[in-house]
């Protein structure tokens, strides 16, 4: 008996979509479209990674969060330490970051550098998709920096006028997820 090359694709799709027939989706393009909805993995305790960039010092970046999630959204950053809200499409995540460790470095004949912040975390819960979800974790807030220089040749490192500050920023959080008790 010969087995047709359409019979194995929906043969294909029913094997790799549980729950769904093969006729519900009606080509492979529909596939990367669930993948962008909000999922909670089967098995808690989940891994997390929230990762994001940013090309200043605003106080909030656009984040994607993989692992026992899929979603995006913004973070407003705590950068040395605090409470900070990550808001998804499906919902928030309140995370409470410990004030870490910084480290910088700035050549002085270029005025450009780097700069690494970490910190521990806390997710203390959320709302939506990410109600009742807590862990811990830590994040690494990574970035290049240049500043301008000052009329005597140094570098004018006065952070209080962050437009003067040219930065790329980028952040990975990464967290082990477990439904709260209750």
């Amino acid at each position: 008996m010969r087995i047709h090359k359409r019979a194995m694709k929906r043969l294909a799709l029913a094997l790799a979509v549980p729950g769904m027939a093969a006729g519900a989706l009606a080509g492979f393009a529909a596939a990367p479209a669930l993948a962008s909805t909000a999922q909670q993995s089967a098995r808690p305790p989940v891994f997390e990674r929230i990762s994001g960039f940013s090309n200043d010092l605003s106080s909030s970046m656009n984040v994607q969060v993989t692992g026992g999630y899929f979603d995006n959204g913004s973070v407003s950053l705590g950068l040395l330490g605090g409470l900070a809200t990550v808001s998804l499409t499906q919902g928030t995540q309140t995370v409470y970051l410990l004030p870490g460790g910084f480290t910088y470095n700035l050549h002085p004949g270029t005025c450009s550098g780097t700069i690494k912040l970490t910190a521990g975390l806390y997710i203390l819960g959320g709302t939506g998709a990410y109600s009742g979800v807590t862990g811990t974790g830590s994040a690494t807030l990574t970035g290049d920096i240049s500043v301008p220089r000052q009329f005597n040749g140094g570098c004018n490192l006065n952070i209080a006028n962050p437009m003067s500050l040219a930065a790329h920023l980028n952040l990975v959080a990464t967290a082990t997820l477990s439904p709260t008790a209750g």
